[in-house]
């Protein structure tokens, strides 16, 4: 029982995208409804609704609600996307360019981090975005 979930931000070039981003809101409203009938086995599990969906960035922009520090494993998200290998660019490929194809894509992906890594004093970041007020516990900040 997870108590955040992670989505693709609900604003993006990419129409699949946007629905998955639709799929998880709507299926985190309906996992919550104690009463509603569902078949099978599903329908025997207990009602239950994470606390928070917080939002990552991919194409468009937020005004970020916060930024993490991704300092530690910024060069293992970057082998993580790059292991996709024929989403991205490769140069002997014959295939017309895409969007996240282009030469200049990764270099995006980590100008980005840099920028939002600036942003809170560190060299790498990654922004989110939640549709609700999170709460910020400044008493055991400050311990």
């Amino acid at each position: 029982k997870p108590k955040i979930v992670f989505a693709p931000y609900f604003k993006d070039r990419h129409p699949d995208h946007v629905r998955a981003s639709q799929l998880v809101k709507e299926a985190l409203f309906y996992s919550g409804l104690s009463k509603l009938q569902l078949p099978g086995k599903v329908g025997d599990m207990e009602a239950y609704r994470p606390d928070k969906l917080f939002y990552f960035m991919q194409t468009y922009t937020f005004d970020p609600s916060f930024i993490i520090n991704i300092d530690d494993c910024f060069e293992n998200k970057m082998k993580a996307i790059k292991a996709f290998k024929t989403q991205f660019h490769n140069p002997a490929s014959s295939e017309p360019e895409t969007f996240i194809s282009r030469p200049e894509f990764l270099n995006f992906i980590e100008s980005r981090a840099l920028f939002y890594g600036f942003k809170i004093g560190k060299k790498y970041g990654e922004a989110f975005f939640c549709e609700e007020e999170i709460e910020f516990d400044i008493i055991n900040f400050l311990k």
